[in-house]
């Protein structure tokens, strides 16, 4: 999947290929693509340094392309979820937009896990 305009990945954890991430821009399918895991999560940002964490699910959805008008059953959902500028996520944000409880769980620790190596802590001793 192709990184939304003006933005760069930041961090993409490891990811057993193909996943969600290699699956083509458009994202609409007619049957249901082979992928190791269907969702996947990393953190985008753009040049005024505006971070995002950007979630990819695929999901069985009858859609119909807007351009073609062909009918698609399985569709790669995409959602960016604002970060603020000490790159903390707000975990109700990230809930609103991921329904898997245990997977919800899982982005949590390990992008807990990748902040707090990336953002440096600074202690001061007077």
């Amino acid at each position: 999947m192709i990184v939304p305009d003006g933005y760069y990945v930041i961090y993409q954890p490891k990811h057993r290929i193909p996943g969600v991430f290699d699956l083509n821009e458009r994202g609409m399918f007619k049957t249901c693509p082979f992928v190791t895991e269907n969702r996947a999560y990393r953190i985008i940002a753009n040049a005024d340094l505006d971070a995002k964490l950007e979630y990819l699910c695929l999901v069985e959805k009858n859609i119909t392309d807007q351009i073609t008008g062909e009918s698609y059953s399985f569709v790669v959902e995409k959602e960016l979820i604002d970060l603020d500028e000490e790159l903390n996520l707000r975990s109700d944000d990230l809930s609103m937009h991921v329904p898997d409880t245990t997977f919800l769980n899982w982005i949590s620790e390990v992008y807990g896990q990748w902040r707090s190596s990336y953002i440096p802590n600074y202690i001061c001793i007077s």
